[in-house]
């Protein structure tokens, strides 16, 4: 079956949104929605292997839609193939192939041709519905579901792993450094928890909050965003692992779904307000994207050319979207002053050690030495000094090269030499003082 096509579409509120954004600097906005028929509060987006985004379909005939980054929309109907009803989470799997969730077993396909490619694999009775899917740091992929994790090895999907966990109802799952973390509606406490999951250890924590949670976050460093939605009163959160949780109140919003974006803050989607809020990872909270009145956002996910994609669910199933966020990037800090010119470092000698006397039998010495420095560049400047009890002005330094060599008279000196580099010399020149005297002639 063909894939169908639909063209994209604006809203008149895009208007409204844009003449808000500031003129001067370019600031995280909407900048368009697109039909997407089938959409649902399930459906879960991410971008895929061939940087599109990719969302499931649970209330379609057809199974994902793929939305180009002009938002140009193609759904494909998985189900004209392997029968794969309820489509859910999604991910990107090993060797390029996107997996997702459905109604009693997971699926995979190739972005570029899902309905030739696609696989499903039916998993035990009683282990659906599933919400949402994610490929751990193990490489395997996790799935949450009703009281149990599911582990499945994208080469052998047949034989799951599971891990028992009680009362689990889970809303969502993402990988935050070493671990898999899970939002959990947790019903048997009346309240919420974040569970985290390390599989290289087999350690599971969880971490009370106090509601249960729609959406879950991780980043690369292992912090993890997380928004209490169950009842008043709505927070979003941060977990730095293994402190408590700290959250921050969002009354009124009920956020649903949360993704690390290109800009390295959190996004949530606030359900109540039409809104997005944006959380550093240093707890500061601001809301600088307002969507359409009444659209009813759910889901959110990171797309490519710094953007957020946003399915809008409003009362009306019909009229299901996604919306674009462009320009999802840090905003600038405060002015740097510019850094005062470091002058170059002075170059340093070094200077072999060797006698303090030269002994002759002639009538002079030959006397050498040896010098060097550590600084790459260097070159170095020389002079003798004869002392005598006269004072007399010294000689000026002159280039010179390791080894230098002298022949000289008997009587008392000092070698001085310091090393040179783009005008500047060593202030204290390596030195030796030393003698030249006559050998004492053998007696017969």
């Amino acid at each position: 079956m063909i894939g169908r096509r639909f063209v994209p579409a604006f809203l008149l509120a895009l208007l409204v949104a844009c003449a808000a954004a500031p003129a001067v600097l370019a600031a995280p906005h909407l900048d368009g929605t697109f039909a997407v028929p089938g959409l649902d509060g399930n459906s879960k987006l991410v971008q895929g292997p061939d940087g599109n985004i990719w969302a499931t379909l649970p209330a379609s005939e057809s199974t994902v839609a793929k939305i180009e980054p002009n938002g140009q929309v193609t759904e494909y109907d998985l189900d004209g193939v392997l029968p794969v009803p309820g489509a859910s989470g999604i991910t990107v799997g090993p060797e390029g192939r996107l997996w997702f969730t459905f109604s009693g077993g997971v699926a995979s396909f190739l972005p570029g041709n899902p309905e030739m490619s696609v696989e499903k694999t039916l998993l035990a009775p009683g282990l659906g519905p599933f919400h949402s899917i994610a490929t751990g740091p193990d490489g395997k992929l996790w799935i949450a579901a009703v009281e149990r994790l599911i582990q499945i090895a994208p080469s052998n999907p047949d034989a799951p792993d599971i891990f028992p966990i009680g009362g689990l109802d889970p809303r969502d799952i993402d990988v935050a450094g070493p671990r898999l973390v899970v939002a959990d509606f947790f019903e048997i406490a009346e309240s919420g928890r974040i569970l985290t999951f390390e599989p290289a250890k087999g350690e599971f924590e969880s971490f009370d909050i106090n509601a249960g949670s729609q959406g879950v976050a991780g980043s690369p460093s292992g912090q993890i965003a997380f928004g209490v939605q169950k009842s008043p009163p709505t927070e979003l959160g941060l977990i730095n692992f293994p402190a408590a949780p700290l959250a921050t109140p969002a009354p009124g919003t009920d956020p649903f779904g949360v993704t690390f974006g290109p800009d390295g803050a959190y996004w949530f989607v606030e359900f109540l307000t039409n809104s997005l809020a944006r959380l550093t990872p240093d707890n500061k909270l601001t809301t600088p994207v307002q969507l359409p009145p009444g659209s009813q956002p759910k889901q959110i996910a990171a797309g490519p050319n710094n953007t957020l994609w946003v399915t809008l669910i409003p009362e009306d199933a019909a009229q299901t979207r996604i919306a674009r966020i462009v320009d999802v990037v840090s905003p600038p800090g405060p002015p740097v002053a510019p850094s005062k010119p470091q002058p170059a470092p002075v170059p340093r000698t070094v200077l072999a050690t060797g006698p303090k006397t030269f002994k002759t039998a002639g009538a002079k010495a030959k006397v050498l030495f040896k010098f060097s420095s550590p600084d790459a560049g260097a070159t170095f400047e020389c002079r003798q000094i004869r002392l005598t009890k006269k004072k007399s002005k010294p000689p000026a330094f002159a280039a010179c090269k390791s080894p230098k060599t002298y022949k000289l008279t008997p009587g008392s000196y000092r070698f001085e030499v310091r090393a040179t580099r783009a005008a500047l010399a060593d202030a204290t020149p390596e030195n030796r003082s030393f003698k030249v005297v006559r050998a004492a002639k053998k007696r017969r």
